[in-house]
C-alpha cells in the first residue's frame, strides 16, 4: 500500500453519500463525518465535506476538481448497505487520480469481519472499527509525524495482503466532550428545515 508525502499537518476530505434524501432533508446533514471534522480540527488537522444526495448529486467534475485542488491525504466515507456500491464507486475515482490517498471507511457495518472486507475492496485502505473523534486525529497524528498504521488504535488495514487489526480505541464516555459541530461551523443549515442531534452511541 503506497503512503502519502509526510505533510506539516493531515487534511482530510469527506464525501456523505445520501442518495436518497433531498436538499432540506435532515438526512442530508453529515452528523458523523460532521462530529469527525469537529475533532480533527480540534486536534490541529483540516478537511471539508462535501454531500451526495438526492437533490442535489455530488458532481463527478467537482469531486475531482476539489481532490486535485486539495490534495487531501485521506478521503473518508461513512458506509451502510445501502450505500456502498456508490461509495466504492467514489473511491475507485480518487485512486484513479491520486493513487496515494488513504481511502477510510467508517460506519457500524465496518466493525463486522472488517479482514474479509478489505480483502473484497481494492480501492479502500483503512476500516475505522471505533468512534471517528478518537481513531482518525489519531491517524492524522501518524501521518503528520510518519508513524506506521500500527500505531493507530482503532483501525484494519492490510500489511502485504494480511489484514491487521490494531487495538481498539478509546471511548468517550461523556458526549458533552465532544466538540460540536454546529457551534464549530462544520455543518451549513442554510437549505435545511430541520436540524440532526446524536444524544447517544451504540452499534459498535
Amino acid at each position: 500500500m503506497h503512503r502519502p508525502q509526510q505533510p506539516e499537518k493531515a487534511d482530510f476530505l469527506f464525501v456523505h453519500v445520501n442518495e436518497w434524501a433531498t436538499i432540506d432533508s435532515p438526512d442530508t446533514i453529515p452528523i458523523s463525518q460532521a462530529y469527525a471534522l469537529a475533532a480533527l480540527r480540534q486536534s490541529g488537522q483540516d478537511g471539508i465535506i462535501l454531500g451526495d444526495y438526492k437533490g442535489t448529486p455530488l458532481p463527478a467534475r467537482h469531486f475531482r476538481d476539489t481532490l486535485l485542488a486539495r490534495r487531501p491525504a485521506v478521503l473518508g466515507f461513512s458506509v451502510y448497505e445501502e450505500n456502498i456500491n456508490r461509495v466504492l464507486v467514489w473511491a475507485r475515482f480518487a485512486k484513479q487520480l491520486l493513487p496515494d490517498i488513504l481511502v477510510v471507511l467508517g460506519g457500524p457495518q465496518v466493525t463486522f469481519m472488517p479482514g474479509e472486507a478489505l480483502k473484497q475492496m481494492q480501492d479502500v485502505d483503512i476500516l475505522c472499527r471505533g468512534e471517528a473523534e478518537s481513531v482518525l486525529p489519531a491517524l492524522g497524528r501518524a501521518l503528520v509525524n510518519g508513524s506506521p498504521l500500527a500505531a493507530v488504535p482503532g483501525i484494519t488495514f492490510l500489511d502485504q495482503g494480511a489484514p491487521v487489526d490494531t487495538p481498539p480505541a478509546a471511548v468517550q464516555d461523556d458526549l458533552d466532550r465532544l466538540p460540536s459541530p454546529y457551534l464549530e461551523d462544520v455543518i451549513d443549515t442554510a437549505h435545511k428545515s430541520r436540524a440532526i442531534l446524536l444524544t447517544s452511541r451504540g452499534c459498535t
